[in-house]
Parts: C-alpha cells; sequence; structure tokens
C-alpha cells in the first residue's frame, strides 16, 4: 500500500483531501487509514499518521 503512494506519479490523487486536518487520507483496508502530505519540490511524502479511524482522526 505504502508502495503505490511511493510510486505513484500524483500521490494526492490516491487520498481524500481532509481540509479540517490539512492532509491527504488514504484507506488501507476498512478499519486503518494513512495520513499524509506530499512535498513536490522536495518529491517527498510525509506520512503524519497511521492506524484505526480512531487512532487517525482522534474519533469513531
Amino acid at each position: 500500500m505504502i508502495a503505490e503512494l511511493v510510486e505513484s506519479e500524483n500521490p494526492t490523487k490516491l487520498g481524500k483531501y481532509k481540509p479540517s486536518i490539512k492532509a491527504y487520507a488514504y484507506v488501507l483496508d476498512k478499519s486503518n487509514r494513512i495520513l499524509y502530505n506530499v512535498s513536490f519540490n522536495e518529491d517527498a511524502i510525509e506520512f503524519i499518521r497511521v492506524g484505526s479511524h480512531k487512532q487517525v482522526y482522534g474519533k469513531d
């Protein structure tokens, strides 16, 4: 799953932008997510949180 983000030309298209937390959410499976941001200038993906919905968003 992470490899898909890393190998993508535009990883922002694989996640859904969450304006309230200013990050992209990528669904790993039914209950787990990755929050991330992309820096095209640095050619980097910053992983912010990985975990269950509650761990990532702080709520169910």
